[in-house]
């Protein structure tokens, strides 16, 4: 038994260090606007979501990655535009700038969220320098 311990702990680290290669390649697709990276990224979690017991992922995950190697016979104009990096909203110009857009949609209204609040706090109250300390007053 003693000598299965090591064995273990070299899948576990394997196991580990490859999750982690699986889910930077995920993040660098987005990021790069790369699809043949964000397909194969997909393609190589679907066995972790199976291990997990992410049954639903699992199902559309592969339902998802069928669907879209058909996209090329279906719809070659979409995929024509998948390939430019159009299925990611880029940030600027340059690399390594694109999100995806349900990502750049929450980060939308999360900003505009907190420009809202900035400006309300900024109607309602006043700062006042009393004798060089500081006093705040709710308008």
């Amino acid at each position: 038994m003693a000598t299965n311990r090591p064995f273990e702990m070299c899948r576990y680290w394997d196991g580990l260090i490859k999750l982690s290669k699986t889910l930077t390649s995920v993040i660098a697709a987005d990021r790069d606007g790369n699809w043949a990276l964000h397909l194969l990224s997909i393609q190589e979690l679907l066995p972790v979501f199976c291990v997990s017991g992410s049954i639903n992922y699992q199902r559309y995950g592969s339902w998802y990655l069928e669907k879209m190697r058909k996209l090329p016979e279906e719809y070659p104009e979409i995929y024509k535009n998948y390939l430019d990096g159009k299925f990611v909203v880029k940030t600027g110009h340059g690399h390594f700038n694109a999100v995806a857009p349900d990502m750049k949609l929450e980060q939308t209204i999360q900003r505009s969220k907190k420009e809202q609040a900035v400006s309300l706090a900024k109607q309602n109250t006043k700062l006042l320098l009393l004798n060089g300390n500081c006093a705040i007053m709710r308008c």
